[in-house]
């Protein structure tokens, strides 16, 4: 019983003593049994939250890597257009019809 109620609060390091008659014997294999399968799907649910982790923070750097990068190609069309605006009013001024 002691083991039975380690696990409902979540020990699963517990060992179960196997002695009695074989009926009981039988259930305390299945409980040790159920708490090493447990055990493994908690250990893998770690490990699936840490490669999710991982992830995240990867993609958060990717997002981080191309708005720094938009923000400078802003900066660079930024910097081109103001030359090409003091260029725009002598274009406009240059003659629509050929000489002559």
């Amino acid at each position: 019983m002691e083991v039975a109620n380690a696990v409902a609060h979540g020990d699963l390091n517990q060992t179960t003593p196997e002695r009695g008659s074989d009926e009981i014997v039988a259930l305390m294999r299945a409980l040790v049994e159920m708490q090493t399968r447990l055990a493994d799907v908690v250990g893998n649910v770690r490990q699936g939250s840490e490669g999710v982790a991982i992830a995240s923070a990867e993609i958060a750097q990717g997002n981080n890597d191309l708005s720094a990068r938009t923000e400078a190609q802003t900066n660079t069309l930024e910097q081109t257009e103001a030359p090409m605006e003091e260029l725009a009013p002598p274009l406009n001024k240059a003659p629509t019809t050929p000489p002559g």
